[in-house]
């Protein structure tokens, strides 16, 4: 790698004590190859290269200078994928949500209605998961949000009844 820099560094000043001299001639053309993907084994590397032809002393040269813009890509890959991914997880949440409110609204109705233990017993579990199926797609709305950085994160202290949260796991 440093002698490259060195080779580079020698043609430079080359060039800027050769463009007082008749026999310099400027660059003949240059090719900008932007954006090329280059597979290696371990990892991939993304490259704007720069081909520029010239002539010193009736002596073709050529200077290829690479640009690893690896990293610049990789970012904008991931701020792509994270903004699909915001868009569908708001998206399946809320087309999920939706009917699935409608559902728990006629499980109440047919609960009110039916006096049958056995259909009680039914519309209860059915309740139970329905309930814990609208907790996770809140759950990852507001993941999304927080992700976002639109919504924080604040954690509670709740109590509850071991006894019952597993009559609850029975039931289920």
């Amino acid at each position: 790698y440093s002698i490259l820099e060195e080779k580079l560094l020698e043609l430079n000043l080359q060039l800027k004590s050769n463009s007082r001299n008749k026999r310099f001639k400027p660059t003949l053309y240059q090719e900008e190859f932007l954006n090329q993907e280059i597979k290696l084994k371990s990892k991939t590397l993304f490259l704007d290269i720069a081909v520029c032809n010239f002539i010193i002393d009736d002596e073709p040269g050529t200077i290829v200078v690479l640009n690893n813009i690896s990293e610049a890509v990789r970012n904008e890959r991931e701020k792509i994928i994270n903004t699909y991914r915001d868009r569908l997880v708001n998206s399946v949440s809320h087309e999920l949500r939706t009917p699935l409110n409608m559902i728990m609204a006629f499980i109440s109705i047919i609960a009110e209605k039916n006096k049958d233990p056995t259909v009680i017993h039914e519309v209860n579990t059915v309740q139970i998961n329905g309930e814990l199926l609208l907790c996770r797609i809140n759950d990852l709305l507001d993941y999304s949000k927080f992700l976002k950085g639109t919504k924080r994160i604040v954690l509670e202290l709740q109590h509850f009844l071991v006894n019952n949260l597993m009559l609850d796991i029975i039931k289920l």
